[in-house]
């Protein structure tokens, strides 16, 4: 993978960070409320279900979502 293509990946990871940020701060997506699968963000988003992963990895770690089950919900 050349820099440009790991640069636009990086990218694209935090525009899925920054989109589920900003529903959850202006309540487009409310505490208990499911954001959409991995499998459908990865389609939205174009990326790898790993990089999904990360993503929501990421926003559970800083106490904005937690995994029920299947899926995950705004905490």
């Amino acid at each position: 993978m050349n820099q440009d293509s790991s640069l636009e990946r990086k990218m694209s990871y935090q525009v899925l960070v920054d989109d589920l940020k900003n529903a959850i701060s202006t309540g487009q997506i409310s505490p208990g409320m499911p954001i959409l699968p991995e499998r459908s963000l990865a389609r939205k988003y174009k990326l790898s279900m790993g990089t999904i992963r990360k993503g929501i990895k990421e926003l559970a770690d800083c106490g904005m979502l937690e995994k029920m089950v299947l899926l995950h919900f705004v905490a």
